[in-house]
């Protein structure tokens, strides 16, 4: 009867493998609910950074389509903003803005060309950026990324 006894009272109790399991495993639950949130955020401030993007080209775009400068063809800087903190500019992201112009048939302009009168002509946007933490990785050798967005349209110079 005391062998009994003893082999109910134990089976009430964990044992200290089974302690050391649940651990393991709520550990790797919690990693895994950390990374997970992690790579959101991360994920989170590159699409603002995207929709950043596409609100400049878009008002670069509209600005082109009133009045066509072709001095504008070429590579210039720009300046991401960081709407987070509009009255911090030390926290925007430089970027570069590429203007593209290609004739009917699909060749780009040459450096100077304009467009004539009545032309129709594909201009492309691209504004390329790297996103805050990838600049080290650039320079240690590492995978950094470098964004793009690209808008295209056709229009006819008046």
């Amino acid at each position: 009867m005391n062998t009994r006894q003893t082999s109910q009272r134990g089976r009430g109790a964990f044992t200290l493998v089974e302690v050391m399991v649940t651990i393991a495993i709520a550990s790797v639950v919690c990693l895994a609910t950390i990374a997970s949130l992690s790579w959101s955020l991360q994920f989170q401030a590159l699409q603002q950074q995207r929709m950043g993007a596409v609100a400049i080209l878009q008002r670069e775009m509209e600005e082109i389509r009133q009045e066509l400068h072709p001095d504008l063809i070429g590579t210039r800087e720009s300046w991401l903003d960081d709407n987070r903190t509009p009255d911090n500019p030390g926290d925007d992201i430089p970027c570069n803005l590429i203007m593209t112009l290609y004739h009917a048939d699909g060749t780009p302009f040459a450096s100077g060309e304009t467009p004539a009168t009545h032309e129709r002509i594909t201009i492309e946007l691209t504004l390329t950026w790297i996103p805050p933490g990838a600049k080290f990785q650039l320079a240690e050798g590492g995978s950094g990324r470098i964004m793009h967005e690209t808008l295209m349209t056709t229009l006819v110079p008046r």
